[in-house]
């Protein structure tokens, strides 16, 4: 069943593909009255969750995504990947939520959809107050605001002065942050916002409760749990809850801790809260420290650490750098183009203005010499009556050249603004056009991604083991692929012909293929090859056209209970080390059989390939590679990297933890590369039993 969905989310991608870069043009004629009220509809369900059940805002929201990509609705679009993001940004998945949040502001922002880009703004304000990063937010939070005021959205206002609360209060600036909560509150109580209300109480106990009133904060956040519970807002159950647990703890009343604690973690469990789940599971485990059941307390404190790891993660801050320097380099470049443009236009408009003037003058010049002329002569010569004629016929025909001359420069004027309309509406189409084709290629990563293992499946089967996968594009021709069929492990890497899209289109139809055999029940790596040819060659109907399109591949079968790799392979080649009874590691290659899965078949019958069987009763570490790291161009001679060299430095490397043995060899061929661009896809798998 999961090789069938695989497939028709593929096919799902391509007609998304088609429909959203030729509709791009006609959103309203393709947009029906009843698919924007029902977008709309479910776009107004989402933002009933917010504060109750962010997975629930997220289905919702997503489905309202869906039903607009459909219909070329870009509104829907853009304010359904804002609600996704808000609802990532309640389960404290902040990476992902700055994600969707700048997608949208990139959409609403071309299409100037103003409620959307307010939303936006000050959404990103909190993300940035989550990061500490308080001055980001307040410019943020600024943005929206302006938005607000210009549109008159109080329920905006009122989201943005809570915000700006927050900042003052992370200052330190009591004052100023009580004068926004207390605007906040006036607001929310405008509008009957009583969830909204109830988050105000509680921000406004915070500052109390930094400024040692104990007393007052008491009150506010109490005040702020009751109506949070009526009102079903358990965001704020939890939030209140929490920082009351923490006061009587601090008072060393642990019973009163434990009794907020626990109705604090009730409440982020049921809206799948992830930073109030752990900062909930933490406030236990210190009342149970303060209990001494230390044994509570640690398994506590485990929950808790578990799920900080999973919020954070190994490379949070490096992505969350990563998303915000993409948007704000695309923001820049963006601006660069339209002040160069402006900057040609400018001077062109000078350079036609300076040789107007010039006319100008010199037509003046002409004109008061031959009138100083014709005086003089007509004082002292009045026989030169006829020359003077003459000479009168001569200015007239003169300027009359010089005004045909000054109409014909002002239609090339015309003519080159008129090219430079075109110009700039030719740019913005390209742009539009482009916007659409790299939207769809990222959403292509996605679906690409999610058919390869994750690196959780692959601990699973072998606990040692690296995966270095790094596309030339955004989108790959390589792919992996990892199968468990009972005491049998399947391994393989191939490389499709060509990169990016249509790479990628052959890297789904070569794991929909494998997928459909080994679940077929063919479990040996030659046969699985022999199936795969068949496979590709039947569905590109190479018999009866000239399409070449295949791949290569390495296919490996682990047998964990006879201890043995059977490795068959389409012409790359199998790396493997082992140590010798001397305790000395020893490099060995297995040759591939040297023909290509699909293709050209001249005058082969059939197309077999050799089986190899390795015993790996003994340490074994083994290495599946594409061509594409070997074949990249750099170093001094600016020549390929080449196979003796790859094997040289797997052999060097060897002895040494495998995710060490990953950054090796991602830092030596990215120095091998220096200033040269990546000229393929990359992936080398590494695996040790």
């Amino acid at each position: 069943m999961r090789f069938t969905f695989y497939i028709a989310l593929s096919y799902l991608l391509l007609f998304n593909t088609i429909a959203y870069t030729q509709g791009a043009k006609a959103e309203n004629a393709l947009t029906s009255h009843q698919d924007t009220s029902q977008i709309n509809q479910l776009l107004t369900l989402s933002k009933y969750y917010v504060y109750s059940n962010p997975l629930k805002m997220n289905e919702e929201a997503d489905k309202a995504l869906r039903l607009s990509q459909d219909t070329n609705y870009e509104r829907g679009v853009a304010m359904a990947l804002c609600r996704i993001g808000h609802a990532k940004l309640q389960l404290a998945e902040y990476n992902e939520a700055l994600s969707f949040l700048l997608s949208a502001l990139e959409i609403a922002e071309r299409i100037q959809y103003e409620d959307c880009i307010g939303l936006n703004f000050k959404l990103l304000g909190h993300i940035y107050l989550h990061q500490n990063n308080v001055d980001k937010a307040e410019e943020h939070y600024e943005k929206a605001l302006v938005i607000a005021q210009k549109n008159n959205d109080f329920e905006l206002m009122t989201g943005i002065q809570n915000g700006m609360g927050n900042v003052f209060a992370a200052r330190k600036d009591y004052k100023q942050a009580l004068e926004s909560y207390f605007l906040a509150q006036k607001l929310a109580e405008k509008l009957n916002d009583k969830s909204k209300i109830a988050d105000i109480e509680s921000n406004i106990g915070r500052v109390y409760l930094a400024q040692d009133m104990s007393s007052l904060a008491i009150e506010f956040f109490q005040k702020g749990l009751a109506t949070a519970k009526k009102y079903n807002n358990m965001e704020e159950v939890a939030d209140n809850a929490l920082i009351l647990a923490e006061y009587y703890l601090k008072k060393q009343l642990p019973d009163g801790a434990l009794t907020y604690a626990t109705t604090s973690l009730d409440a982020a469990e049921k809206m799948s809260a992830k930073f109030l789940i752990q900062k909930s599971l933490s406030i236990i485990s210190e009342v149970y420290g303060q209990k001494k059941e230390y044994e509570k307390a640690y398994q506590y404190h485990q929950r808790s650490k578990i799920l900080q790891d999973s919020i954070l993660g190994k490379d949070y801050e490096q992505q969350y750098s990563a998303i915000t320097s993409i948007y704000e380099n695309e923001a820049k470049e963006k601006e660069r183009i339209i002040n160069q443009l402006q900057l040609e236009q400018k001077n062109k408009d000078l350079q036609n203005q300076q040789k107007i003037t010039y006319i100008f003058v010199a037509s003046s010049i002409i004109f008061i010499g031959l009138s100083i002329l014709a005086f003089v002569l007509y004082r002292n010569q009045s026989k030169a009556v006829r020359q003077i004629k003459e000479q009168n016929k001569q200015i007239i025909t003169q300027n009359e050249e010089i005004n045909i001359k000054s109409d014909e420069i002002n239609e090339q004027k015309k003519a080159i603004e008129d090219k430079n309309k075109d110009l700039e509406g030719a740019y913005t189409e390209i742009e539009k056009k482009n916007e659409s084709i790299m939207a769809s290629i990222s959403y292509a990563k996605r679906i690409q991604t999610a058919l390869l293992p994750n690196q959780e499946e692959i601990n699973t089967l072998f606990s040692e083991n690296f995966v270095y996968y790094k596309p030339k594009d955004v989108i790959s021709g390589d792919f992996y692929l990892l199968a468990e069929l009972g005491d049998k492990v399947i391994i393989a890497v191939a490389d499709c012909t060509g990169h990016g899209v249509p790479g990628a289109f052959m890297s789904v139809l070569g794991v929909q293929s494998l997928n459909k055999i080994i679940q077929s029940g063919v479990v040996s790596p030659d046969e699985i090859l022999f199936e795969l040819h068949k496979e590709i060659r039947q569905v590109l109907k190479q018999q009866m056209n000239e399409v070449r399109d295949g791949m290569d591949i390495i296919l490996c079968v682990v047998d964990k209970k006879q201890k043995t790799l059977a490795y068959a392979g389409a012409i790359n080649p199998l790396y493997y080390i082992q140590t010798n009874e001397n305790q000395v590691a020893e490099f060995f290659e297995i040759k591939a059989t040297k023909r290509t899965i699909g293709g050209f078949q001249r005058d082969e019958e059939e197309r077999f390939f050799e089986k190899h069987i390795i015993d790996i009763s003994k340490p074994t570490t083994f290495y599946l590679s594409t061509d594409g790291y070997r074949d990249q161009f750099g170093g001094e001679s600016n020549k390929k990297f080449m196979a003796r060299r790859f094997k040289e430095m797997l052999f060097h490397i060897q002895d040494k933890p495998m995710h060490v043995q990953q950054q090796i060899i991602n830092e030596i061929i990215t120095n091998w590369l220096g200033k040269n661009s990546q000229i393929d896809d990359m992936l080398v798998v590494g695996i040790k039993v």
